[in-house]
């Protein structure tokens, strides 16, 4: 009973001063795909770093080619400690009230138990919850970790000098262990992460002649950028929307069992998430096939389509350029490069001959699996049933997270991915929230977490 109430203690004084911090970090318009924002990211990365100096870590900023500021910081505790390193990102996706949101996204709101903001679930406010738990810690000198942290600010972005810093500074982040929670729980019960999607970025751009000319003179008579690119992506989805592209499924899982075996099954669940969304058709047929779908096979998203006049009025034009912006997700285990090479062929054989192209990849990062057949895992596991009193569940995510990558394979560290937003946080959406309760839990595991 006395550590229950020591427990309380710590993670009373992790959420004492959560709203006020998390206020001020949402504020920060960090939004990595544009440069218009690069002074509110400097004042954040100000921010931390202060944040974390006045709380006893040493910290060290980096600039890295292309990318916005790294945040490294370290405590020492003892030299025999293990040691433990905490990633997490300051950057969001970009956020208008004029996209739907009832309030300034970047002015936290609390509302009906949630804390409303971009960044609130992704990822400043789950950030937040271990930084806070680590103050804490180090205030009642309970801490038992050597503790290393890792903020970055292109996580929206692709994470892409990220990699190669990794790989050179592999001594200054050596660790034992590493822990990231940039994710939602699997029907609101405690999660671990036990894969990844891979991820690329590619523009497709069009162009039919060297001018816009007026569709009454020209209409139907001569090739309509738009027109022409439309009918190309067309051609990508068959009827049951799969992809037709050679290989696209090749090497990927197709076994559902590792779903079955993991992933509680909760229709219910399952289908009021995809109602609240307003979706009124799914291109699966339960929710295991739904988590089978986005967490172990590829898929192939047009993500936007830009050409001819779309503001206000009209323009009575033949469009001569268009552009398309896809976003290609890879199951663990499939060969990027040559499904990138297969996308490229797939365009080349198809694209007519009037018709000049160009494909430009911004990015792309292969899926992972984790294993789980460790003690940090074990450990983390029993600590999470016993903060949510339920059953741990286990989940293949449908996103990518470039950084899992480079831990394991260039650190060569133990790492666990435990997400504590909660299920409906509509992370990348309007409205994107963290409930209160799953704020306290955050605090609860991440105080358990750090004790040892």
């Amino acid at each position: 009973m006395r550590n229950y109430f020591q427990m309380l203690n710590f993670v009373q004084g992790a959420v004492k001063n959560y709203k006020l911090l998390l206020s001020q970090f949402v504020k920060f318009k960090t939004v990595s795909a544009s440069s218009k924002y690069s002074k509110d990211i400097q004042d954040c990365v100000n921010w931390l770093k202060e944040l974390l100096i006045e709380n006893g870590f040493e910290v060290k900023l980096f600039d890295i080619l292309d990318s916005n500021p790294l945040i490294f910081a370290r405590y020492k505790v003892t030299t025999n400690a293990k040691t433990l390193l905490l990633y997490g990102h300051y950057d969001v996706q970009p956020a208008e009230k004029d996209d739907g949101w009832k309030n300034d996204p970047f002015i936290l709101q609390e509302e009906d138990g949630k804390y409303i903001g971009r960044g609130v679930a992704d990822n400043k406010g789950q950030l937040l919850l271990h930084l806070l738990s680590l103050f804490e810690l180090i205030k009642k000198n309970k801490l038992k970790y050597n503790i290393k942290i890792l903020i970055e600010g292109n996580e929206e972005t692709g994470s892409v000098g990220l990699p190669s810093f990794i790989k050179d500074h592999a001594k200054l982040l050596k660790a034992d262990y590493s822990i990231i929670s940039d994710g939602e729980l699997s029907n609101n019960s405690p999660t671990i992460e036990l894969g990844f999607r891979g991820n690329a970025n590619l523009t497709l751009s069009i162009e039919s002649a060297n001018s816009t000319v007026h569709s009454g003179m020209y209409g139907n008579t001569i090739p309509s950028a738009v027109q022409e690119l439309i009918k190309i992506i067309s051609l990508i989805y068959t009827p049951d929307n799969k992809i037709d592209i050679d290989g696209f499924y090749e090497d990927s899982i197709l076994d559902h069992s590792l779903i079955k075996n993991t992933i509680i099954s909760d229709e219910e669940s399952y289908n009021c998430i995809i109602k609240d969304l307003g979706i009124k058709k799914t291109f699966v047929e339960n929710d295991l096939d739904f988590q089978y779908n986005i967490g172990l096979l590829p898929s192939f998203v047009v993500s936007g389509i830009e050409g001819g006049h779309y503001g206000d009025g009209y323009a009575n034009i033949v469009p001569n350029k268009a552009k398309a912006k896809i976003n290609i997700r890879f199951g663990p285990g499939q060969d990027v490069d040559k499904i990138l090479f297969n996308v490229q062929k797939y365009f080349s054989q198809r694209m007519p001959t009037y018709i000049n192209y160009e494909i430009d990849i911004s990015t792309a990062t292969s899926g992972i699996i984790l294993n789980p057949d460790n003690e940090f895992f074990r450990k983390t596991e029993k600590i999470l049933k016993e903060t949510f009193d339920k059953k741990v569940v286990y989940k293949y995510v449908g996103g990518s997270l470039p950084i899992v990558n480079s831990f394991v394979n260039d650190l060569g560290c133990i790492l666990l991915s435990v997400p504590l937003a909660n299920s409906n946080c509509n992370m990348h959406g309007v409205g994107e929230n963290l409930t209160l309760v799953n704020a306290y839990f955050g605090a609860r595991f991440c105080s358990s977490l750090y004790i040892g």
